[in-house]
């Protein structure tokens, strides 16, 4: 459903991020652990691609927003996150202790 509101107009858009980010909203589980979260950082007018983190069970877990033509490589930008955590945990490993 997030990812549909991308192609919405931009309205519709601004509508959505402040009820997404309202105080209001709120999340009901079923007593089942959280595995994963991807969370949603609204964009700012004028800007191409915002990234959000959070950690979840010892997880880092990102979200990557990005607008239509002005950050088309958002993939991209995706897949080298992976390369760069993947390079720091093998220092980590490598590190004395």
């Amino acid at each position: 459903m997030l990812g549909s509101l991308s192609y919405a107009p931009r309205p519709v858009r601004r509508v959505a991020s402040q009820v997404f980010a309202s105080p209001r909203v709120s999340n009901l589980t079923d007593g089942g652990p959280v595995e994963r979260a991807y969370p949603v950082v609204p964009l700012s007018p004028r800007h191409g691609v915002s990234i959000g983190m959070t950690t979840v069970a010892g997880q880092a877990c990102f979200g990557i927003y990005a607008q239509v033509g002005l950050a088309a490589d958002a993939d991209r930008l995706a897949e080298e996150i992976d390369v760069a955590i993947d390079e720091l945990l093998i220092l980590c490993d490598e590190q004395p202790t």
